[in-house]
């Protein structure tokens, strides 16, 4: 995790009703401006990745104040209250795009068509417009190879891949869509591209990804890494999300870092 790769920093993991104790983790309410005040001014922090959020696009629509509140007002609590040489690490989302640009880089304008991808684009544009040191990495699907318990007891539905691959490596049989496409990220590389930009002053926004293929051919891909055999256990479905697809130019993450994601 990345907790582990950057413990000789001695981090401080922040999450709200926790599973779990850890030593280097405290249960927190980052909605509440007094709170985020609170721990930045005792652990004076001098990077902060700021992962938190609520992603589900769906579960935005149908609670658009906790979306609101759970977005857009944790970005502005950290944001007001950040030391001035702090650097901040943002998670943000493809969601910001309606899929209707075939190849959309960094300068691409915005033009979201939910609320989530709404929220986010807010969120960069107040980090754009208080900070100088950032990285806002506008990422799409993010998985592992297997379901991992989410330390918090809030957090939402998901890693449907990792739960997939793990029906699969039983044996069972999974209905995977086979015309959404996206541009996946395996949470390992993302922690090595976090490695990298803690210390790095090239500050700005980066698209992040693997080429864009749909949910049936990544798993297909991720089922040959592990290995699992798949004896006809994979079923390709038909999905109605949108977009259908949602490309992302990586260009210029490639090029700064030296990386490609697969």
């Amino acid at each position: 995790t990345l907790m582990d790769k950057i413990a000789a920093l001695s981090p401080i993991g922040v999450t709200y009703k926790p599973k779990k104790n850890l030593s280097n983790l405290i249960s927190l309410d980052l909605r509440g401006e007094e709170n985020v005040k609170e721990v930045i001014n005792y652990y004076k922090p001098r990077v902060i990745f700021h992962l938190a959020a609520l992603t589900n696009p769906e579960v935005n629509e149908n609670n658009k104040k906790l979306a609101k509140e759970s977005n857009l007002g944790i970005t502005r609590n950290i944001v007001q209250n950040l030391p001035k040489d702090c650097h901040l690490i943002y998670h943000s989302t493809d969601k910001i795009w309606n899929g209707s640009n075939s190849f959309p880089d960094e300068e691409t304008e915005p033009n979201p068509d939910n609320y989530h991808g709404e929220l986010k684009v807010q969120c960069e544009n107040l980090i754009k417009q208080n900070l100088e040191k950032y990285h806002i990495l506008r990422l799409s699907v993010i998985h592992s190879y297997s379901y991992k318990e989410p330390i918090s007891g809030l957090a939402g539905p998901g890693q449907f891949i990792e739960k997939t691959l793990d029906k699969l490596s039983r044996g069972e049989k999974a209905e995977v869509f086979s015309n959404i496409k996206r541009c996946f990220t395996k949470k390992e590389e993302l922690v090595d591209l976090h490695l990298q930009i803690l210390d790095d002053t090239n500050f700005g926004i980066y698209n992040v990804g693997s080429p864009m293929k749909s949910y049936l051919k990544r798993i297909e891909q991720l089922s040959q890494d592990l290995p699992i055999k798949l004896n006809n256990n994979l079923i390709a479905d038909k999905g109605k999300v949108e977009p259908i697809e949602q490309n992302l130019n990586t260009a210029k993450v490639e090029k700064t870092f030296k990386i490609k994601f697969t």
